[in-house]
């Protein structure tokens, strides 16, 4: 199967954009049909902050206490955080609010060592993420919140082809709306496979490595 690159723009601001690759490609929970290059969008200072500036707008008048950063989006989250406590925001202003992710054990679980947990129990957390196609990085990241006694506020993303989870509507930049072909499959039931394409990469929250 022969890939095929191009560009995106978000119709939220034309300042983010992100490179795609049609293929087939594996991911930790799936199997896709594009990879999305969201590498430069989470670390680079300028996108990052314009992302972060059109996320965080929906968020002013919510009260939050900590971001927690999934997939490399540290950056993204510390450019909401400093966007939501502003002077004049109505309930976040000036608060020191916390920015972390959690650590991934021997076992994959997700969890929060002592020292970080003044920043979650107790507390009102706002997810972001980079992208979302079957939800289970989301559903792992709320287990594991909900555990450590924090309360979910909001998830954002990237990129998301779900338009909410767990009751949470997804606050993010591009969606299958810009990718209108785009589809995750189960790896038992993928129709690449079927159609006996090999996969072209694997890919996760770090990028694209070619087979």
């Amino acid at each position: 199967m022969s890939t095929v690159h191009g560009v995106i723009v978000s119709r939220r601001s034309k300042a983010i954009f992100v490179d795609v690759i049609r293929g087939h490609f594996a991911t930790g929970h799936s199997h896709v049909n594009y990879f999305i290059d969201l590498n430069q969008a989470k670390d680079r200072l300028k996108m990052a902050r314009e992302i972060a500036t059109e996320l965080s707008g929906r968020y002013t008048a919510i009260d939050i206490d900590t971001i927690l950063c999934m997939d490399g989006t540290k950056m993204i989250g510390t450019f909401i955080a400093d966007a939501l406590t502003q002077p004049g925001m109505i309930l976040n202003s000036g608060k020191d609010m916390g920015v972390i992710r959690p650590e991934q054990n021997t076992r994959g679980h997700l969890i929060f060592r002592d020292s970080n947990l003044n920043m979650v129990r107790g507390k009102n957390v706002l997810m972001i993420v980079s992208s979302i196609s079957t939800g289970i990085t989301v559903h792992r990241a709320m287990e594991c919140l909900h555990y450590y006694g924090g309360h979910p506020a909001g998830v954002c993303a990237l990129f998301s082809i779900l338009p909410e989870i767990e009751g949470h509507t997804i606050n993010t930049i591009f969606t299958n709306a810009d990718i209108p072909d785009y589809r995750s499959y189960q790896v038992e039931s993928c129709s690449l496979c079927a159609g006996k394409h090999k996969l072209d990469g694997v890919v996760n929250a770090f990028g694209y490595s070619h087979l």
